[in-house]
């Protein structure tokens, strides 16, 4: 009697196709560059998500962000007044040395928010170039006795394509908490509900 032919292989299952994938990272600088006092960027489902800015890829959350003279601003969004009208503001940090001496200060606005419809509606007829699911991060900052003030395109994306966008949230906690400083400077993004 014949011996069986041999079994087929298993049949490996189409891999699966990721629903976002970020862009390239930002160009590393050789000299290290000053940066103003830090925030962390952080998401509300504790989920990671991608953040970009200006297109492309700055980290994962949660990540600490802090302005630095290499960014450039977007040229097509005007910020001739502070506060922004219509921003909500995020948060201020100032930066100092290791003789206590004041090296920076920065103070940062979002417009685009989750609960900020009207703001949606705004950027989306005023800055046309916003891609999907980007919003306003204004920034207004001395840093080594350079005055800055301008805006940035910030997205959230999470690793299934959703979009997170700025909430305005302040856990209540005693300020004497060994966690308190953790949160002090948190700006905070919320999964946008899908349609």
């Amino acid at each position: 009697m014949p011996a069986p032919p041999p079994a087929p292989p298993p049949a490996t299952a189409p891999r699966k196709k990721p629903a976002f994938v970020p862009p390239a990272y930002m160009p590393m600088f050789q000299d290290p560059q000053p940066t103003t006092g830090n925030f962390t960027f952080r998401t509300m489902d504790h989920l990671k998500a991608f953040v970009i800015i200006n297109g492309e890829r700055y980290s994962d959350t949660s990540c600490l962000w802090g302005y630095s003279l290499a960014y450039d601003f977007d040229p097509k969004i005007a910020v001739p007044e502070w506060p922004p009208k219509g921003a909500a503001l995020a948060g201020a940090a100032t930066g100092k040395d290791e003789a206590g001496r004041k090296t920076s200060t920065i103070e940062i606005a979002i417009e685009g928010g989750v609960y900020d419809l009207a703001g949606l509606e705004r950027l989306r007829k005023a800055y046309p170039h916003l891609a999907p699911g980007e919003q306003v991060l204004y920034v207004k900052a001395e840093l080594h006795g350079q005055c800055r003030q301008g805006a940035l395109r910030l997205k959230l994306v999470g690793e299934d394509g959703s979009f997170y966008r700025y909430t305005n949230y302040n856990p209540v906690q005693s300020m004497e908490d060994e966690t308190a400083a953790i949160f002090a400077r948190s700006i905070w993004f919320q999964r946008e509900k899908s349609e």
